[in-house]
């Protein structure tokens, strides 16, 4: 979860208690979590998945790795009660780290800044430790490094058990600048960014927050259509089952050649996909009537083509294909989710916050391949993000015709 450097030795520890059967993690050696080495070098970034893709210090530990792989749905289901989604498998948790995110989430604390609380043995969730209470002086810190690493490097150090670092035979050397890497404050700022991507991360990994159905925060719910070309410039069915649309062409082959995803017969055939693109590494997801699908991963090159598999085969052959509920989560974090004309929304609702959309591209001003113009019409009212979205460069609704009432 806090991209240790490795769990299996020093960061989490096994033990079996007095059972001898019953293994759980205890904490130990921590000071190697986000994303940090042994040598406080910064080495993993925040969308490191560590154990999957054998990024540990030590992956191939036999029982890191059966431990990983037996428990891990015991460790998603705790993730999602901790962070708000709660799993049926559990009754409501009243633990008092399950508080702490509660009364957070309740006063409008973001997780990261809830999580942080534990970094800085903040006196809220440190009650009852007396040596830890309030904030490390900065000027403490600023010291100990000065000691620790510039001091030695003074040409006065030799031989000077004040300035020098003490060697295995013990003299006192003058010390090169090769620590000076450790001089990194309190890292404060480091550890919110880190702990703001790293959990953001994780929930559109594990669909929780904002990536969950009903997790709230930021998506778009909607209704899309095929294949009606009263309505739509879509008028293309592999097949015969018109289900008594009139204006359909029949036994039209949907893919050039039969490749799928290398070019369609007609451009303004109904898409069953789209092409997601976050603003940073993250996972996304969408969801239709029938389910919610799992997260895939984009990799910061190239947008994730996201296929909804229980509503391609209608698009593809079936007349009058409408109405089909259609959701987008995590949409506060999505930069463009590229060309949607094609799925010819006949509903759109995008809630909450969409501050990293760049385009939004509804509709289209262009011709197919055979010079007819696109149309979406008789549509429902559409709402946009009452949220803003401030770094939108362009926006397409042409040739969309709303319903008057």
């Amino acid at each position: 979860m806090f991209a240790s450097w490795g769990p299996q030795k020093g960061n989490i520890q096994k033990s079996t208690g007095k059972q001898h059967y019953i293994w759980y993690p205890i904490f130990y050696d921590i000071d190697t979590q986000l994303g940090i080495n042994n040598t406080g070098i910064p080495s993993f970034e925040y969308y490191i998945d560590a154990t999957e893709e054998g990024s540990f210090s030590t992956n191939d530990s036999v029982l890191w790795n059966n431990f990983y792989t037996f428990f891990r749905s015991k460790m998603v289901d705790k993730y999602k009660q901790l962070m708000g989604t709660q799993n049926n498998s559990y009754s409501p948790n009243d633990s008092r780290v399950n508080k702490i995110f509660t009364k957070g989430a309740g006063s409008g604390a973001k997780k990261s800044d809830i999580v942080d609380k534990w970094y800085r043995t903040d006196p809220s969730v440190f009650l009852d430790s007396y040596a830890v209470l309030g904030d490390r002086p900065i000027v403490a810190l600023s010291l100990d490094e000065e000691f620790k690493y510039i001091i030695p490097t003074n040409s006065k150090a030799k031989d000077m058990p004040v300035f020098g670092r003490l060697t295995d035979g013990g003299s006192y050397e003058v010390e090169d600048d090769k620590y000076f890497y450790a001089l990194q404050g309190d890292r404060n700022l480091y550890r919110a960014q880190f702990l703001a991507n790293r959990l953001n991360y994780i929930d559109s990994w594990l669909t929780v927050g904002t990536y969950a159905r009903n997790g709230g925060g930021s998506y778009i719910r909607s209704r899309i259509s095929a294949n009606n070309p009263k309505n739509t410039s879509d008028k293309w069915i592999e097949g015969t089952n018109t289900q008594n649309m009139e204006g359909l062409i029949t036994n039209s082959q949907y893919w050039k050649n039969d490749v799928e995803f290398e070019e369609k017969n007609h451009m303004f055939d109904g898409e069953y996909w789209i092409n997601m693109e976050p603003a940073r590494n993250a996972y996304v997801t969408i969801g239709t009537d029938g389910e919610n699908f799992p997260s895939k991963k984009y990799n910061g090159l190239e947008p994730v083509k996201y296929v909804a598999p229980d509503i391609k085969k209608g698009i593809i052959s079936s007349g009058n294909y409408k109405e089909q509920l259609y959701y987008i989560y995590g949409m506060d974090q999505m930069k463009s989710l590229g060309d949607l004309s094609k799925l010819y929304f006949q509903e759109f609702a995008a809630e909450g916050k969409m501050e990293r959309l760049t385009d939004l591209l509804l509709g289209y001003d262009g011709k197919d391949e055979s010079g007819n113009e696109y149309f979406n019409n008789d549509v429902n009212d559409w709402s946009f993000s009452k949220g803003g979205m401030p770094l939108l460069k362009e926006m397409n609704l042409c040739n969309i015709n709303f319903k008057k009432d």
